[in-house]
């Protein structure tokens, strides 16, 4: 899509550029002054102005802004639509008629669609981007046309002159004489001089001039396209008279006019020369309000019907589901010492209650400091003393990547240290809790050997130690295991780990395929892990200890994409077949591989006690009884001893997150959910339901509510998020005689949970 240009951002003040093609200019957000033909518009917020093709204009910033700008090639539209540039339109909110408030509103719905159609970046949407287009120029010819193009405005399309003019705007790159314009005419010349000055103002030279002069413009504007050569181009007989006519006319030379006013310079948006091909809003803020502004266009969501599920209480077969054990990935060992790591351990045990802690570092690297070895391990100690109170075992990640690749002997020694070590630590507790450890190695699939080389020391101080082997995309061969290795890993190694992150991987372009990629991902890892392990002879528990789901690329892209419902479809996808999964303390836990998006890692805390839906998410499935009486199209019932039901609904999609922004609050993305739970035995039951979805438990939604004029204090900002970013939580109580109905709409990967309990009497 080369020919059009969109530039979505903070616009500052430009001066005398000219238009190729007609553009659109919506403000989105603050105030800026357009002016054109000496006639200037203020626009407010919610403003749209067409500028003509082949017009001057200017554009003053008052102040901060946000405007959406967005042009449509002259040369596009002359082999597809040529009488759109024939004409000028006087199209603008400022100067708006009555009556004409419903052609505004959708010709500003439409452009931002296309803009936002364009931003996707994706080929297959061109025909929906030139269906918008020509339904925009279709509204300007039958609704707003005022006359031709500025260059013949006042001319009558009967009269001598227009088709002279005509000529002259499609030949004046070549050469023109006067002599030639009156033989195209049958006129003699003096009359055809007399007439064009009568007609235009102006004479023949300053008229051709001036249309060659503007097209020089287009050229400064919008190529890089050496002086020289725009001048020859657009009809010049040499550089020195097009400098001498150019700073006549603007007062400073055609070098000096492209470095100040070059629009495409200014913006960095996208033009047909290939500048800044990726075509993306220059700040989340400006992609941000874009969203908002489709989104208010969107008209209110027909569910039509919604999914019916009937369950029979009394009769429903019962079993049960073994979900996966919790671990719970703190990160670096020392980052414990830290207070505020240290509440969330807590917290995050008391709401949820993980069986291992997960963490690295646990062995000191240094040769030449043995003082602070010793300190290190003492450290260590208390931490895990710490955590076995809370009730956590020790997951222990170990990197052996830099080791694996050093030389045999001192390989040796830092296996000799690391076995000092771990005596030194494990000497302080019992065997009733060593027995529990695991510890999982990490080094190149290549390096197998030195891994079980380490997975032997590891078992020489605790023959009870579980030690596994993280198993990478590219797994050591099997064919290839020598007798004594093979034997080596069926007696060594007592688990399998691996990780999985669907963003990391080129996912197919075709929509339905996206989504097929996105939803089988964790699958197709875990089925790679397990097929190597059963061609080498083992049946080993298998780990997921780091995980991420579908996510956007951009702040607004993941924060509009709430993935609540994504996290519970991965673990319930994965219950029977993964002995357990890790979930990041904080973001410090993990390395993040897009530094620039802080919310790309999945974690329960984002800073201090500022709890992220993750959290949410694993603390409702923890509400979830023990007894399953139905699991189908997401919803999930399940059942205690003592009669109280929770029922579970969420609502997974994997849609592309850029693609789902234009239908943030659009039918397509909502699921309407009636279940109907039959034979309950008769009583008063409190009910409470827990909703989590975008508005609800999101901190990016909620963080966009505080639309304060001055900046908050980091105190302030702390609280607010820590006391507002929470579910929606609901409580009632109801008289319920054998037959209780749910009805629940689920937005994009939305989770909604229901406590059913009798109340006794």
């Amino acid at each position: 899509m080369d020919n059009f240009q969109v530039y979505l951002d903070h616009m500052e003040s430009l001066s005398h550029q000219l238009n190729d093609g007609p553009s659109f200019l919506l403000v989105l957000r603050g105030q800026v002054v357009l002016e054109t033909f000496g006639e200037a518009d203020i626009l407010e917020s919610n403003s749209l102005a067409v500028i003509n093709h082949r017009e001057l204009y200017s554009v003053e910033s008052r102040g901060q802004n946000i405007v959406l700008f967005l042009r449509v090639s002259g040369e596009y539209l002359s082999t597809r639509c040529p009488e759109i540039l024939k004409n000028r339109y006087t199209c603008s909110t400022a100067r708006a008629q009555s009556g004409t408030e419903s052609l505004y509103e959708s010709l500003k719905q439409r452009v931002a669609r296309m803009a936002f159609i364009y931003l996707k970046q994706g080929e297959e949407d061109r025909l929906l981007f030139q269906s918008e287009l020509l339904l925009v120029l279709h509204t300007l010819l039958h609704h707003f046309i005022s006359g031709e193009t500025y260059e013949m405005t006042d001319i009558s399309r009967d009269g001598k002159l227009y088709p002279i003019l005509s000529y002259i705007s499609q030949n004046y790159r070549n050469p023109i004489t006067l002599e030639q314009l009156a033989g195209e005419a049958y006129l003699s010349v003096p009359y055809l001089s007399k007439l064009f000055r009568k007609e235009t103002g102006v004479s023949y030279l300053e008229y051709l001039t001036g249309i060659r002069i503007k097209a020089a413009v287009h050229d400064l504007i919008y190529t890089g396209e050496p002086v020289t050569r725009s001048a020859m181009n657009c009809g010049f007989s040499g550089v020195k008279t097009f400098n001498s006519q150019f700073r006549k006319k603007y007062g400073c030379s055609p070098g000096e006019y492209r470095k100040k006013y070059a629009l495409a310079q200014k913006t960095g948006t996208r033009t047909s020369g290939g500048q800044d091909k990726g075509g993306r809003a220059k700040s989340p803020e400006s992609l941000e309000a874009l969203v908002r502004y489709v989104s208010r266009f969107e008209p209110e969501a027909d569910m039509g019907e919604p999914e019916r599920a009937v369950l029979n209480v009394r009769t429903a077969k019962r079993f049960q589901v073994d979900f996966p054990k919790k671990i719970l990935d703190i990160g670096h060992i020392l980052s414990a010492l830290q207070s505020t790591v240290q509440m969330q351990i807590r917290e995050a045990q008391k709401a949820i209650g993980f069986e291992y802690a997960m963490f690295h570092g646990f062995f000191f690297e240094k040769d030449d400091v043995p003082d602070r070895e010793l300190i290190h391990y003492f450290q260590c100690t208390e931490i895990i003393n710490n955590l076995r109170q809370m009730g956590l075992v020790p997951f222990v990640r170990i990197e052996l990547t830099e080791a694996a690749g050093m030389e045999r002997e001192r390989q040796q020694y830092i296996l000799g240290r690391m076995k000092r070590q771990l005596e030194i630590v494990c000497g302080r507790f019992e065997e009733e809790y060593l027995e529990q450890w695991h510890f999982e190695l990490c080094a190149p699939d290549r390096e197998l050997s030195f891994v079980l080389e380490a997975a032997a020391m590891i078992k020489q101080i605790c023959s009870q130690f579980r030690t596994g082997i993280l198993v990478g995309e590219h797994p050591y061969p099997v064919e290839k295991m020598e007798f004594v290795l093979h034997n080596q890993f069926l007696l060594l190694v007592d688990f399998l780990s691996f990780t999985s992150d669907p963003n990391q991987a080129v996912a197919p372009a075709d929509a339905v395929k996206y989504q097929e990629f996105h939803r089988t991902c964790h699958h197709r890892r875990l089925e790679a892990v397990k097929g190597w392990m059963e061609e080498a002879g083992a049946r080993l528990p298998i780990f997921l200890t780091h995980f991420n789901t579908l996510t956007g690329k951009s702040q607004v892209e993941a924060g509009e994409f709430h993935r609540t419902a994504l996290i519970a479809d991965m673990v319930f996808s994965l219950a029977q077949m993964t002995a357990g999964i890790a979930f990041a303390l904080n973001l410090s836990s993990r390395e993040n591989p897009m530094p620039a998006l802080l919310s790309y890692p999945l974690s329960l805390f984002l800073y201090n006690n500022i709890r992220r839906p993750l959290f949410f998410t694993l603390r409702s499935l923890m509400l979830l009884k023990q007894q399953v009486l139905m699991f189908q199209n997401h919803i999930l019932v399940t059942m205690d001893k003592r009669g109280t039901m929770a029922v579970l609904m969420y609502h997974p999609c994997y849609i592309d997150p850029f693609r789902s922004l234009d239908n943030v609050r659009g039918s397509g993305n909502i699921k309407n959910v009636n279940l109907v739970l039959q034979n309950i035995p008769a009583g008063r039951y409190r009910i409470k339901s827990i909703r989590l979805d975008r508005d609800n438990g999101s901190l990016y939604n909620n963080w966009l509510k505080m639309n304060f004029s001055n900046p908050l204090e980091e105190d302030d900002i702390v609280e607010y998020l820590e006391n507002f970013c929470n579910p929606s939580i609901s409580l009632m109580e109801e008289s319920i005689d054998g037959r209780y109905e749910i009805h629940q709409s689920l937005t994009l990967n939305a989770i909604a949970v229901f406590l059913i309990r009798r109340e006794t009497d």
